[in-house]
């Protein structure tokens, strides 16, 4: 399928496995310059190898825990030119909402919110 990418550039968040990874893979056969980001460098070591072989295009990792407003900063600034942000990182813990504790929820929902302030870092020109 042709979507018109060809030549687009894309940053994915939680881009290393999952749903993240299934994502890099079709931007990737779109003909799009591909950024992953996730915390764990094998897996995006592993992520870019797979992709590159698969379609040879550009594939970036950024290995950055997002709810570290530095390094965000940091990922926001070196992907300034991505025309796509797919916001797919995501660290839910599973169980019911009553067994989730406050910490755990905030935790998992501060990584959520990571592309609104990509976005946001992207806007002010950080």
């Amino acid at each position: 399928m042709d979507l018109g990418l060809q030549g687009k550039s894309v940053l994915i968040t939680g881009g290393s496995k999952g749903i993240g990874l299934a994502c890099a893979d079709v931007f990737a056969a779109e003909g799009c310059a591909v950024h992953i980001a996730a915390r764990n460098p094998q897996q995006l070591e592993a992520a870019q190898a797979q992709i590159q072989a698969r379609h040879g295009v550009r594939i970036t990792t950024h290995a950055v825990d997002l709810r570290d407003g530095a390094a965000l900063k940091a990922l926001a600034k070196s992907c300034a030119g991505a025309d796509i942000l797919v916001n797919n990182a995501g660290d839910i813990p599973g169980g019911t909402l009553e067994a989730l504790d406050e910490s755990k929820w905030r935790h998992a929902w501060e990584l959520r919110c990571s592309a609104l302030s990509i976005s946001r870092a992207r806007c002010s020109g950080i």
